[in-house]
């Protein structure tokens, strides 16, 4: 589990992780998670905890109609990160691993906030939680814009 970006006007922090930083999340004070995995569904996370569920592939390569479903269910999910971080709620973003389909919601949440390019985010969400994140050739596409 990385933390990635403080929301200053909030002071709400954004943190990305895998299936097995839950816990961990709960004991700093998150309230919110999205879930964007199919094999991840957590359990007694307690109340006053919000939970957002979308789950899609972690596909380079998906037929055109899935990449679209995809798109907006990433986006469905960062929206939600968004509203609860403009509220001063710390959130983070979960897959299997913490490192694809978490990091593409974060991307698309963090560009929506700030208006920074995908590239510039890309390169934050590396350096923050592994170099090996976001090594979906589609889901970058995805933050470039260029699908």
């Amino acid at each position: 589990m990385q933390h990635l970006f403080t929301y200053n006007p909030t002071g709400a922090e954004l943190w990305q992780g895998g299936e097995r930083d839950l816990h961990e999340a709960l004991a700093r004070n998150v309230k919110v998670a999205t879930f964007a995995a199919w094999e991840f569904k957590p359990q007694n996370v307690g109340s006053g905890f919000t939970c957002y569920f979308g789950p899609f592939r972690d596909a380079g390569s998906m037929p055109p109609a899935e990449i679209e479903e995809t798109r907006a269910i990433a986006k469905r999910l960062a929206e939600a990160l968004v509203r609860h971080l403009l509220r001063g709620e710390h959130v983070i973003s979960l897959c299997s691993q913490g490192l694809n389909r978490s990091g593409l919601v974060s991307a698309l949440a963090i560009m929506e906030l700030t208006g920074w390019t995908g590239e510039d985010t890309i390169k934050l969400i590396r350096e923050k939680r592994s170099m090996f994140a976001l090594n979906n050739g589609l889901f970058v596409d995805l933050i470039l814009g260029k699908r």
